[in-house]
């Protein structure tokens, strides 16, 4: 068997800052549908009888906002590591200890970060965008709930018998769904609320942060 070459394999191809920005939005998106999937199921246990769908766009819109937010500050922040590193040379002493070296690693990441904010507040300004996420979460949620009382009548092993009183003790199984089944699964989700990904943070000073 020949000995590996290192030098034979395929140079990594650099990561494009289109598709840096798509990556960080794609991950803004899945952060953003949880948080309101999320709301969603605690609307529910509160005792929302119609769905609200323009309250959780604005949920979506705060969370997009905030992580623009968070895009446009660790621009800043790169952008003051990059013109410090434009005067540094020698050998980095540490993993953010960037020299002159890094500069066109850091200048991707600023303008990843800042193409992200941008496109993350254009994105909340898209109506049919916002509508498709809350959308979404809304049948994330609605899965996620119908899974909970599969699970507990599975649990029981019984045969449903509705019962000829049906309708006029529908209205008290549904509360004590709530209390029992519904109640654990929000205490779960808030104890499990960091499913809200934050704007991607900074990496090594020799890769881009996204990708």
């Amino acid at each position: 068997m020949a000995k590996f070459d290192a030098s034979k394999l395929p140079a990594p191809r650099r990561i494009t800052r289109e598709r840096a920005v798509d990556e960080g939005v794609l991950l803004a998106e899945y952060a953003t549908r949880m948080e309101t999937k999320n709301q969603v199921i605690i609307g529910a246990l509160r005792g929302d009888r119609d769905f609200d769908a323009e309250r959780y766009a604005e949920v979506v819109r705060e969370n997009l906002a905030k992580l623009a937010e968070e895009a446009s500050e660790q621009a800043q922040r790169i952008r003051a590591a990059r013109l410090a590193a434009k005067s540094t040379s020698g050998l980095a002493s540490g993993h953010h200890d960037y020299r002159r070296s890094d500069v066109q690693n850091l200048l991707l990441r600023e303008e990843t970060y800042s193409g992200l904010a941008q496109r993350l507040t254009e994105l909340r300004e898209n109506r049919e965008y916002v509508d498709g996420v809350v959308e979404a979460a809304k049948k994330a949620a609605w899965d996620e709930v119908g899974n909970v009382v599969v699970s507990t009548l599975a649990a029981q092993n019984e045969p449903v018998d509705l019962g000829e009183n049906y309708d006029e003790e529908r209205h008290a199984r549904m509360q004590l769904l709530q209390l029992e089944d519904l109640q654990e699964l929000a205490t779960e989700r808030r104890h499990h609320s960091v499913e809200r990904a934050p704007a991607p943070t900074e990496g090594s000073g020799h890769e881009p942060a996204l990708g």
